[in-house]
């Protein structure tokens, strides 16, 4: 292992990360990285990217996140992480707006800015894209709709071939759990709630997750997904 190695895997140890592994050949001329926050979603990610977008064997990193405290500090050292290992790959993060999708964006643009990425104006749906001397390029989407508090599980919940009378019962009662005081999660979790509700009423709850996209159970015709998509297609 040589002395570079060394130091990044010792570096991903001292932040919790499990080593990422050495760059892949593909016949891509850039290789498609994917970092997503919660090790839940690797699989998911993988099968929505291969049944939508007919990507396979993509390379999907998590940050493992044991505490919300840690959850920012653990996320941007993974993006500078791979920014700085991964010198022919493009580069996508789907991370979660949690409590504010603005500070999150900031947050990463400082980190883009320092790898000396230039940012695209007018990107599809308000997401990140930038690109470095190299024509790497880097896309940042946060969950759910790069705008509004949320997560993965807000934008799968939204986009979810649910039938509308279910989606309806599902919002009205998590809302009115939540309003009593009942749910005690705070207001970026709630969509969480919803979302792993819809999936424990499934026939089996424990596949569902990993299960949802493989069987094209996702409303394409949504502006969310059709930005989504073509936002992804700059990228590749």
């Amino acid at each position: 292992m040589s002395s570079s190695r060394t130091d990044a895997a010792r570096k991903m140890q001292n932040i919790g990360i499990e080593d990422i592994g050495e760059n892949k050949s593909t016949s891509h001329e850039h290789e498609v990285v994917f970092i997503v926050e919660d090790k839940v979603f690797e699989e998911t990610i993988r099968q929505f990217m291969k049944s939508m977008f007919n990507l396979d064997n993509i390379l999907v990193h998590s940050a493992e996140l044991s505490s919300e405290k840690g959850r920012e500090n653990t996320l941007l050292s993974l993006i500078r992480l791979t920014l700085s290992k991964e010198q022919n790959a493009n580069i996508i993060c789907l991370v979660d707006a949690n409590d504010s999708a603005k500070k999150q964006r900031e947050s990463i643009i400082k980190i883009l800015s320092d790898f000396k990425y230039k940012l695209y104006a007018n990107v599809h749906g308000n997401a990140v894209l930038a690109e470095n001397d190299m024509h790497n390029k880097v896309g940042i989407w946060i969950m759910p709709n790069n705008k509004d508090v949320g997560s993965f599980a807000d934008f799968y919940f939204t986009l979810a071939r649910i039938e509308p009378e279910v989606r309806q019962y599902i919002n009205d009662t998590i809302d009115g759990l939540k309003k009593k005081n009942i749910i005690k999660h705070k207001k970026s979790l709630v969509g969480t709630v919803k979302y792993f509700t819809y999936l424990a009423w499934q026939k089996n709850p424990l596949r569902s997750n990993d299960d949802m996209f493989s069987k094209k159970k996702f409303l394409t015709t949504a502006q969310l997904y059709t930005d989504f998509a073509s936002w992804i297609q700059q990228i590749l």
